[in-house]
């Protein structure tokens, strides 16, 4: 629906005096349409996707999807049989976009028909209200579905997760550079010129770029900020190999003079899955912030033996096990949890980076715009030059 809302209004001719209106509406739901696929959104949340997350239910994928069908389960009073009934009564109740067919052909169609020939003379104030009770029938029981689910999961018993505030804190970020920035049409070294992006593609190499490197720093950063707090997500970690558990053999500070270069070696049971290497980042399980960086595997018969060298917060006490400096020999013994470090902050720089790429090569291939203005013609039959990407970046022209 944000897709649909961005395609009809981004870009409009129509509207007279509510144009650039409209044309801002259409620019904030193609950013809330793009936000919705960023991992770790705040803003733009799918309830059934939430509720999703949140439950499991037992039924396929497909059918839990519907957010009627996931509702029924979680609010039906009874048993098994008494929600699955009314789950699938409520699936078959149409929650998408579009409406029911069977509902636009008896209900409908013969009063669009109508409208459209009355419009002609002026329209029809009977019509008109007659349309206007079907859809608002419609859009209330999709507005009351999303009321409910909201307050299933705000009446959750479960806590909040700590690193949620940093989400929301890149949330925000996410916000301003990219819609609140471009609509107030500041340029930004770090994240490009701000440009209006075409609801149907990108049309610049560096635009896409970018755009996919935000996303996949997301991503990583989604599972930094919350598994520290969240045991089963760690447990995932671990199975995967994400994660791992060591023992604490020896502690050694290789600093010299006033410097302090803290060094542990630890040992793994070799039977644990693990994806470990040199120079590969860790993250001491409920300490974020801190980072050790792996200086060597070896393998024996009966253990693994790794040696981490500490680089992040290295002088400041551990928030979880014993809460003692890196440095401090006390650690020796003690089973300590790791999982890999994010490493979104590096995707970020990548994601500047990528807009010096039109200067590189292969820009002709990647920043190359086609010879002849693309053509667009709207459905009243006008047509329009395209103003794609390339030309607002490269030269300078505005929608």
């Amino acid at each position: 629906m944000l897709h649909h809302l961005s395609y009809t209004y981004s870009q409009t001719k129509f509207g007279g005096a509510n144009q650039d209106i409209l044309r801002a509406l259409g620019r904030l739901a193609s950013w809330m349409f793009r936000d919705t696929s960023r991992k770790g959104g705040q803003h733009v949340v799918s309830a059934s996707g939430a509720l999703g997350e949140a439950y499991v239910y037992p039924a396929q994928d497909v059918r839990t999807a519907h957010l009627g069908y996931q509702l029924a389960w979680l609010t039906t009073d009874g048993g098994r049989d008494q929600r699955m009934n009314a789950a699938a009564v409520a699936e078959r109740l149409t929650v998408s976009p579009t409406m029911d067919p069977a509902m636009e052909r008896d209900q409908l169609s013969d009063l669009v028909e109508k409208w459209q020939i009355a419009r002609r003379k002026g329209p029809d104030p009977t019509v008109v209200a007659e349309i206007g009770a079907i859809l608002e029938l419609e859009l209330r029981r999709r507005w009351d579905l999303t009321e409910r689910a909201y307050q299933v999961l705000a009446n959750n018993d479960r806590g909040v997760n700590a690193g949620v505030t940093d989400l929301v804190k890149q949330a925000h970020e996410e916000f301003w550079f990219q819609h609140q920035r471009i609509e107030l049409r500041h340029n930004d070294p770090s994240q490009g010129p701000a440009y209006v992006a075409h609801p149907e593609t990108d049309f610049h190499g560096s635009s896409a770029a970018s755009r996919y490197l935000i996303h996949a720093a997301a991503d990583e950063a989604y599972i930094g900020h919350l598994i520290h707090n969240d045991g089963e997500l760690f447990q995932e970690a671990l199975d995967s190999g994400k994660a791992l558990r060591a023992k604490v053999a020896n502690v050694i500070d290789l600093g010299s003079g006033r410097s302090t270069t803290p060094t542990w070696v630890l040992h793994l049971d070799p039977g644990q899955p693990h994806r470990l290497r040199e120079n590969g980042r860790l993250a001491p399980y409920g300490s974020r912030g801190h980072e050790v960086t792996i200086a060597s595997v070896n393998v024996a018969e009966d253990v693994l033996e790794v040696t981490i060298e500490w680089t992040g917060r290295k002088t400041m006490a551990l928030s979880c096990g014993l809460g003692a400096k890196p440095a401090d020999s006390a650690w020796v013994g003690e089973e300590i949890a790791f999982v890999v470090s994010d490493a979104s902050d590096l995707t970020k720089r990548r994601s500047s980076r990528v807009w010096k790429a039109k200067d590189g090569p292969g820009a002709w291939l990647t920043h190359g715009k086609s010879p002849t203005q693309i053509e667009i013609t709207g459905d009243d039959g006008g047509a329009d030059l395209l103003i794609d990407d390339v030309r607002q970046i490269e030269e300078g022209q505005s929608l």
